[in-house]
């Protein structure tokens, strides 16, 4: 598949309206601080996952990352970002399954960059199980 700038932009689109609706379901303020930020993310999303098909949580872990330790939206940084990794990891047929306080406490961890790469990927490796694959948009939506 051929990663375009049109492409980019309606995923984006749609990354926008997922978190939207993370905000109305739990709180907060609506807004995008730094779209092109977002952009960017998605674009090395798009690439990574074209290019390593095998790496499912080095892909999740791009965007609990970037998206949890930069402000990007108004509000709600952290749980989209828990919420897309959880996503790009159910895409692979993975379900990402960690008990409520050791995701916060992670991702909290991970928003102020004490964790590494390796670190995450191994907390997503460690807290995820086998289940049935699914479409990344179409899970976001739920």
């Amino acid at each position: 598949m051929m990663i375009t700038k049109k492409f980019v932009e309606r995923v984006l689109k749609k990354w926008i309206v997922h978190h939207e609706n993370i905000i109305k379901q739990s709180g907060g303020h609506q807004g995008i601080r730094y779209e092109g930020g977002i952009y960017s993310l998605i674009t090395k999303f798009l690439e990574h996952k074209e290019r390593y098909v095998d790496k499912p949580f080095e892909r999740a872990a791009i965007i609990l990352k970037t998206l949890a330790s930069n402000q990007y939206f108004v509000d709600g940084n952290k749980r989209s970002a828990y919420t897309f990794a959880k996503a790009a990891l159910l895409e692979n047929g993975l379900l990402l399954k960690p008990g409520y306080n050791d995701a916060f406490n992670f991702v909290m961890k991970v928003a102020n960059n004490l964790a590494s790469n390796k670190e995450i990927i191994k907390w997503l490796k460690d807290n995820s199980v086998r289940t049935q694959r699914m479409r990344f948009l179409e899970i976001v939506k739920k």
